[in-house]
Order: structure tokens, then sequence, then C-alpha cells
């Protein structure tokens, strides 16, 4: 069976996991998948979705520490292990939804 965790306010999917079919996978994996979650906190924006028009409004700031604390936090899921190469990566994510990233 597969199961998904999703974000409840956007609806993307955070979290995944294959298991055997028995009468208690799904209760399983929501432990689970839940108990990985656990103690990871969000940056936030106070936005509740990116720019409509990106590149002509804005949909909010970052600095660079939080593009960093974002990009260490996504380390194991990008195809890279280099922090710097991870923080293009979520800046360049950030600027696409139109969100302003301060030096």
């Amino acid at each position: 069976m597969v199961h998904l965790l999703m974000e409840n306010q956007s609806g993307l999917i955070i979290d995944a996991m294959l298991t055997p079919a028995s009468g208690t996978a799904e209760r399983e994996a929501a432990f689970s998948m839940l108990g990985r979650q656990a103690g990871r906190h969000r940056a936030t924006l106070g936005t509740d979705k990116g720019s409509q028009r990106p590149g002509h409004e804005g949909a909010g700031r970052l600095t660079r520490d939080q593009v960093r604390a974002i990009a260490e936090r996504k380390l194991p899921d990008l195809n890279t292990t280099d922090v710097e190469a991870a923080m293009k990566a979520v800046a360049g994510s950030a600027r696409s939804m139109g969100i302003t990233v301060k030096p």
C-alpha cells in the first residue's frame, strides 16, 4: 500500500511510505510519518501562496540566513551535499514564486 502525508494548507505531499497490506498498515504508516515530521518547524512568510505574477508582484521576503536554514533542512531531499548549491536551489524556487531573497 502507498501512504501519503499531505500538508493541510496547500495539499503538497510532504512524506510517502510503501507498506505491505495488513489490517493495521494505514494506522502504522500514519504514526510513522507523523513521527518523522515531529520537531520540524517551517519558516513562513505569513502568506498563503506565492505571487500571482512573479517578477511583477512580491509575495514576501527571505533573508540569506532564512534561505540557509531552509536549505540545510531540505538537504537530504536534494541531489546535492553542498549547502551553497542547496541555497541556490531554494533561492531560485523562492524567486519563481515572487519571493524576494535579500542578501
